[in-house]
C-alpha cells in the first residue's frame, strides 16, 4: 500500500512539475505547445530543419496569425510577420535589448553585456553600453566618411572595383592566394571541377586554389569579393588598404567569417537553448564552428591593433583605430567608464564581420538574380551605357540618374533577405504587442524575410521584378524594404553597404555580361542549403558567372 502511495505521489508531482514548466503565459500570443528541453523548437525542426525562418513562416500560417508565440527552450519568444509589428519590434525602446547566451559570451570574451561596458562592441551590447559605444563609433566613423559621401572613401572603393574587374577579365591573376583551406562547412562550390567538388563535399578541409577559373573566365562568388570589401572597411579602421600579399589571408578570413554566421540560425538554435550540450558534445550544434570563425576574426583585429598601437602618436590621428586608442588612454587616465582593448577589438569585429559576410553575400545574390533574369540585366546594361558610358566607372553621382538599376538592387535585397530574422531583440520589461502580453526577457524575432515575401504587400513576391519599385514614369517609389533592419538597432553600415553594392555591381555590369557556364549545375533563385539544421537559412552560395567582355 505504501509503495502504491509513493508511486502515485511521484506521478502527481511530475504532472504538476511538467504543467508548471510547460505552462503558457497568460495572454501570450498563440503558437505551438511547449515540449520538454527545446520547447517549441521541436516543431520548427519538424517543419523545416534546414531553413528555420521558413519553418517559422509555415507555423505562422498554420496558426493564422502574424504574431506567433513560442518557446525556445525555456525562453518565451514572439515572431511577427506584418510590417507594422516588425517596425514596432525594431523601434520601441522596451524592445531593444539583447539576449545573453553562450554565443554572445564567446563573442564578447565572457563579459556581461548588461553591467560591463568593456568588450561589448556595438551589435550585441545592452544599455548603457550600447548607447555609449554606438554614439562614439558612429560619430567618429562619420568623420572618416562612413555612412556619408566622402571622396577618399569613394576613391578607395573605386580602386577595389577596378581590381575586381581586372580579375574577372583575366588582366590580373590570383596566384598569390596559394592553397586556401575551405573551412569546416560543406557548401557547394559550383565553380570548381566536378572532381574537386566531390572531394570537398566528402572533406570539408579540401583545398581551393583559385577564385577565377582561367579556362573559361568563371569567377567564384563571393570568394572573389572578400578582399574587396575587407580592404575598404580596413582603410577606415586602420588607415590603409591591405596589400596584395594579404589576399590569401583575407580570403580565408572571409570564409571564417561566413563560417561564424552560419553556425547558428536566427533563433539561436539548440546550443543557446540548452547550453549544457557543449559539455557533452563540444563539436556539435554549431558552437565549434562559431568559435573557430570568431577566433579568426578576433586574431586579425588584434594583430592590426598591435601594429597600430606600436606607431600611435598623440599628435596625429590617422584612422578610427587611433581614435579608439586615444579613448582608451583617456578612460585609463580619468578612471572613468572603461573603454579597453576588448571593446576596441569587438568594435573592429562589428565592422569587419558584416563586410565579409552580409555585403559580399548580397552582391553574390544580386549577381545570381541577374544571371537568372537576363532581360533585367539587359535593361540595366542599357541604362548604365546611356548615363555613364564606357569611359569611366559609375560613381554615386550617377545614382539619381539610374533608377532602374537602383530598383534592381532593391529587388535583389528584397528577394534574398540577407538576415531573415534580423538579429534577435529581447524585451527589457513587460510589454504589450498587438493586444498580447510579452514577459520581460521575451526573444523578439522580426520576420524580415516573411515581410519581403508577403503577397499582400508585394502581389507576386516570388517573381524578380524591379519594376515594383518604380512608378508609371520610371521614377523610384519610396522604399518599404527592411534588408538591414530598422529603428534604433538598424545596421549602422546600411549606407556603406548600399553604396558599395551600387559601385561594385555597377562596375561589373558596365563591363560584363554575366552568365553561367554550361558545364555547371543550373542555378535556382532559392539557392542551396546546408543539411545541418543548426545553420542559418541565408547560406552562402558559391556559383559561377561566365564573364563576356562587353567593351
Amino acid at each position: 500500500m505504501l509503495t502504491l502511495f509513493l508511486v502515485a505521489a511521484v506521478v502527481v508531482l511530475l504532472f504538476l512539475l511538467c504543467r508548471e514548466l510547460l505552462a503558457w503565459p497568460e495572454n501570450f500570443p498563440p503558437g505551438p505547445c511547449r515540449l520538454p528541453v527545446w520547447g517549441s523548437y521541436w516543431w520548427l525542426v519538424l517543419r523545416d530543419r534546414r531553413r528555420i525562418p521558413a519553418a517559422l513562416r509555415r507555423l505562422s500560417a498554420d496558426y493564422r496569425t502574424s504574431t506567433l508565440g513560442l518557446f525556445l527552450g525555456p525562453l518565451p519568444a514572439v515572431y511577427v510577420t506584418d510590417e507594422a509589428s516588425i517596425r514596432q519590434l525594431l523601434s520601441r525602446p522596451e524592445f531593444q535589448g539583447r539576449q545573453t547566451t553562450v554565443l554572445s559570451d564567446t563573442r564578447t570574451f565572457g563579459r556581461n553585456l548588461v553591467f560591463d561596458l568593456a568588450s561589448a562592441g556595438v551589435s550585441l551590447a545592452n544599455e548603457p553600453a550600447w548607447r555609449r559605444h554606438r554614439r562614439f563609433s558612429l560619430s567618429q566613423l562619420r568623420d572618416l566618411g562612413f555612412g556619408r559621401r566622402f571622396q577618399p572613401l569613394e576613391l578607395e572603393t573605386a580602386a577595389e572595383v577596378s581590381d575586381l574587374l581586372d580579375l574577372m577579365a583575366g588582366r590580373r591573376h590570383d596566384q598569390k592566394l596559394g592553397v586556401i583551406q575551405s573551412g569546416t562547412y560543406n557548401l557547394l562550390h559550383c565553380l570548381l571541377s566536378r572532381v574537386q567538388h566531390q572531394s570537398e563535399m566528402s572533406d570539408p578541409h579540401a583545398a581551393v586554389q583559385s577564385v577565377r577559373r582561367p579556362c573559361d573566365g568563371a569567377v567564384l562568388f563571393p570568394d572573389a569579393t572578400y578582399r574587396c570589401f575587407a580592404a575598404v572597411t580596413w582603410s577606415l579602421f586602420a588607415g590603409s588598404r591591405p596589400g596584395r600579399a594579404s589576399d590569401r589571408q583575407l580570403l580565408l578570413l572571409g570564409r571564417r567569417g561566413r563560417q561564424n554566421v552560419l553556425a547558428t540560425d536566427g533563433t539561436g538554435n539548440a546550443i543557446v537553448q540548452t547550453p549544457w550540450l557543449r559539455h557533452l558534445s563540444p563539436g556539435q550544434f554549431g558552437l565549434a564552428d562559431f568559435v573557430q570563425g570568431h577566433n579568426a576574426l578576433i586574431d586579425y583585429v588584434k594583430q592590426t591593433f598591435d601594429e597600430q598601437l606600436a606607431t600611435y602618436s598623440e599628435e596625429h590621428t590617422r584612422h578610427f583605430l587611433d581614435v579608439c586608442i586615444k579613448e582608451m588612454k583617456k578612460d585609463a587616465a580619468d578612471q572613468g567608464l572603461p573603454f579597453d582593448i576588448g571593446q576596441v577589438i569587438a568594435t573592429g569585429t562589428d565592422l569587419l564581420l558584416p563586410s565579409l559576410t552580409v555585403t559580399t553575400t548580397a552582391l553574390a545574390e544580386a549577381v545570381r538574380c541577374l544571371v537568372l533574369h537576363p532581360e533585367v540585366q539587359t535593361k540595366v546594361h542599357l541604362e548604365i551605357d546611356s548615363v555613364v558610358g564606357r569611359g569611366r566607372l559609375p560613381t554615386l553621382d550617377d545614382r539619381p540618374n539610374l533608377p532602374y538599376f537602383e530598383a534592381t538592387i532593391r529587388e535583389a535585397l528584397r528577394r534574398k533577405t540577407a538576415v531573415p530574422l534580423s538579429v534577435a531583440h529581447a524585451s527589457t520589461a513587460e510589454a504589450t504587442l498587438n493586444g498580447y502580453t510579452l514577459p520581460k526577457g521575451t526573444i523578439l524575432l522580426p520576420g524580415l524575410e516573411a515581410f519581403h515575401m508577403n503577397p499582400e504587400v508585394w502581389g507576386d513576391p516570388e517573381n524578380f521584378r524591379p519594376e515594383r519599385f518604380l512608378d508609371e514614369t520610371g521614377k523610384l517609389l519610396p522604399d518599404r524594404t527592411l534588408p538591414f533592419g530598422g529603428g534604433r538597432r538598424e545596421c549602422f553600415g546600411k549606407t556603406y553597404a548600399r553604396n558599395s553594392l551600387f559601385l561594385f555591381l555597377g562596375g561589373m555590369l558596365q563591363s560584363f555580361i554575366l552568365q553561367q557556364p554550361q558545364s555547371e549545375k543550373p542555378l535556382t533563385l532559392d539557392g542551396l542549403y546546408s543539411k545541418n539544421f543548426t545553420n542559418q537559412v541565408q547560406h552562402i552560395t558559391f556559383y559561377c558567372t561566365s564573364a563576356k567582355c562587353n567593351l
